[in-house]
């Protein structure tokens, strides 16, 4: 689980079982997720985001 891999990360930038909304992730380059509890399997890569990065 993302939460449990990254402690660090997820104390700032989840609020409760969310993502705060100032971020967003992508996984793999395939879709966005907000759950902490997304499964992670070995080789998975991660790009976090601030919302407004876009622009």
């Amino acid at each position: 689980m993302l939460a449990e891999r990254f402690p660090e990360l997820a104390a700032a930038c989840f609020e409760g079982n969310r993502l705060h909304a100032a971020y967003t992730v992508n996984l793999n380059g395939k879709h966005f997720v907000r759950d902490p509890s997304t499964p992670l399997a070995d080789g998975d890569v991660l790009l976090m985001l601030s919302t407004d990065a876009g622009g």
